[in-house]
């Protein structure tokens, strides 16, 4: 079973009403446009690159080595 809602102060609020069985697992899935920077200091720290775990030798950067 899927539901949506919106999460208010902290709790979540269902779109339509739903009742659970008391003690039902809950899964929640926040999709990522939900974590939109609030402002321009979120947006330059999302901006940021993110090491990826590559690393260019130095002969691989070199002039010689660009057109190989």
């Amino acid at each position: 079973m899927t539901l949506q809602g919106t999460i208010v102060n902290g709790q979540i609020v269902l779109n339509q009403p739903q009742s659970l069985a008391a003690g039902a697992k809950v899964r929640v899935e926040i999709k990522p446009t939900l974590l939109e920077p609030q402002d321009d200091w979120e947006r330059r720290l999302r901006a940021i690159p993110i090491d990826c775990g590559v690393a260019l030798s130095d002969g691989v950067l070199s002039r010689e080595e660009l057109y190989d």
